[in-house]
């Protein structure tokens, strides 16, 4: 190609990129090209890789809720134009036509903001009541569905059929994990990790990092916003077993690990998931002046607990649960008068649910097990260094990793 050319049209990227998202192309592109570097002897199974996640930022413009709305509204009307605009005969008024003939600029403290609410809520519920009942061939549009979806997020119809903004504290609104951000995407959603903040999507990248061999990369994910880490794990083990390309050592941050992964991790894929298990954000943790749970004897054979003062719990239950735990309660009378209530409870009773018994009896198992899988399998874990190695080894591995999502 010569300096002088002026190359491809840029809607050209744009529709390779959507081709290449139907029907999993990318990720059978990916089989492909793995396909042929194992060929090649660059990747092998039973290595290193290493996992972490970035955000994306999805291509809308950030709306206020009232936006939101009014840029919806805008959207659904175009769209009911396109295929029937004789429909919009008589419904359309001159009003409209100022409220939604261009895009919503309306910034943080608009003009009037009652009145826009208000109209905006009655415009729409009128707009989407005519579809319905007069449209219905257009009703599962996809603007007008995101227009039905929005407006149920930022407004509802009282028993009088009156439309009313959702108010935090009165009707509340919706989670961070359900609500929609934007008209035009509606699986983006509203993320906050520690100091940043975004609307979009996570990318999990997983690669090798083997000594003195390539990195490859193996595996790329994208989720909504709001999943954690831990939850996206799952999936990343059973793509790399389809494609043979499981590691033996799995090195991840924080927000992959746990006790119950860490198992599940080991028992069904053979892989030491290696990285930092979270601590308990307890009071117990917070502070150093209170009992934590090492301070009382637990008997698993008879179910009952013995506090630092030598009294007895009376009960003992195992309420479903996901993670399971363990539930014990104190007398009442054993606490009232107990001189060091206050490093024990701040209530009247005794109740240690969250303290020392989110883990039940298969979880401690667990915290051994996994403890001596991690010795046996990564000798370094076991030095009295440890905790400076890892710190450095996981330093050295997630600049790499950063530097790789950055190319």
């Amino acid at each position: 190609m010569e300096l002088d050319d002026p190359g491809f049209h840029h809607s050209v990227l744009t529709d390779f990129r959507e081709r290449l998202a139907e029907d999993d192309r990318a990720d059978k592109l990916l089989d492909l090209v793995l396909e042929r570097i194992k060929a090649a002897g660059l990747v092998r199974e039973r290595g290193r890789q290493r996992t972490d996640s970035t955000h994306i930022l999805s291509a809308v413009r950030d709306l206020t809720r009232l936006e939101m709305v009014t840029e919806a509204m805008r959207a659904a009307l175009e769209e009911i134009a396109r295929q029937a605009p004789q429909e919009l005969v008589g419904l359309v008024t001159d009003e409209w036509g100022e409220r939604y003939g261009r895009a919503a600029r309306l910034g943080k403290t608009p003009t009037r903001p009652k009145t826009r609410i208000k109209n905006t809520g009655d415009d729409v519920y009128l707009l989407l009541r005519y579809v319905r009942t007069y449209l219905r061939v257009l009703w599962q549009g996809p603007q007008v569905q995101a227009l039905r979806q929005i407006f149920l997020q930022n407004y509802c119809v009282d028993e009088r059929a009156r439309v009313q903004w959702r108010e935090p504290d009165e009707t509340g609104l919706p989670p961070s994990a359900t609500a929609i951000v934007s008209p035009y995407d509606l699986t983006a959603r509203y993320s906050r990790r520690n100091d940043t903040r975004w609307k979009g999507f996570l990318a999990h990248v997983a690669e090798t990092c083997d000594d003195g061999s390539v990195n490859i990369i193996t595996d790329v994910t994208t989720t909504p916003a709001t999943l954690y880490d831990i939850r996206a794990l799952p999936a990343i083990h059973d793509r790399l077993a389809q494609r043979d390309l499981l590691p033996e050592e799995h090195l991840v941050d924080g927000g992959y690990t746990s006790i119950v992964q860490q198992d599940q991790s080991a028992r069904e894929h053979g892989i030491t998931l290696v990285g930092p298990v979270r601590k308990k954000r307890t009071r117990q943790s917070r502070q150093g002046n209170v009992f934590d749970r090492d301070a009382f004897t637990i008997d698993w054979d008879r179910q009952q607990v013995v506090c630092p003062q030598g009294k007895q719990s009376r009960q003992w239950s195992t309420p479903l649960s996901i993670a399971p735990y363990t539930r014990v309660r104190f007398a009442k009378e054993d606490c009232g008068q107990c001189p060091v209530k206050s490093s024990c409870t701040r209530g009247d009773r005794r109740q240690l649910s969250r303290c020392f018994s989110t883990r039940c009896r298969v979880g401690e198992q667990l915290v051994e097990r996994c403890l001596v899988r991690a010795l046996i399998q990564v000798p370094y874990l076991a030095s009295s260094d440890c905790s400076v190695e890892w710190e450095c080894r996981w330093a050295a591995t997630r600049s790499r990793v950063a530097h790789r999502r950055e190319q």
